[in-house]
């Protein structure tokens, strides 16, 4: 669906990948149906692996100055606070956690957190200071849980998590 747009694209059995002009390769899981669960799915790995790209190109060539530890801890905590989160919520709705079930439900569980962790780290610069880069991904993280509203008949965050923890960080430092 809409892949046909991209020059020199490569099958593999499960993954879609494409070269493009600056040989950059991008891989992203191929989906065999597309509703609207998987175009989520997609989308969150389009995002993710843009994200990464930028980041990546930032540190290696656009000039980011702060240290590889800001961004490392704020996967960390990203991560970490996301899987606590998940196995408490879980365990009070009595269902096993989301990222159980095999390797990609695991890697498609870490794509939200992924994406917030990058955000925050890439947005604020927070120096040597590292505990601020934790608090804002924290108050990110969290807010996914703490303010939620009915859609749908499913309980759904409704702020932009990485946002709402740069503009808290700000707030109060």
């Amino acid at each position: 669906m809409g892949w046909s747009r991209w020059k020199n694209t490569i099958q593999i059995p499960g993954v879609k990948t494409w070269l493009e002009q600056s040989d950059i390769i991008i891989i992203i899981f191929k989906n065999c149906t597309m509703n609207k669960k998987d175009t989520r799915v997609a989308a969150l790995i389009r995002f993710a692996s843009a994200i990464t790209a930028l980041n990546i190109a930032g540190y290696l060539f656009l000039g980011f100055e702060q240290s590889y530890a800001t961004v490392v801890t704020a996967l960390l905590t990203g991560y970490s606070l996301e899987f606590l989160m998940e196995f408490l919520t879980a365990k009070e709705q009595k269902r096993d956690p989301k990222y159980k079930g095999g390797i990609k439900k695991f890697l498609v569980f870490l794509l939200p957190p992924h994406i917030t962790s990058l955000a925050v780290s890439m947005l604020t610069f927070v120096n040597e200071n590292l505990i601020l880069v934790v608090f804002g991904v924290a108050v990110a993280i969290l807010s996914k849980y703490l303010f939620k509203v009915n859609y749908n008949s499913r309980k759904r965050h409704f702020l932009n998590p990485s946002n709402t923890g740069i503009a808290v960080m700000f707030l109060v430092f």
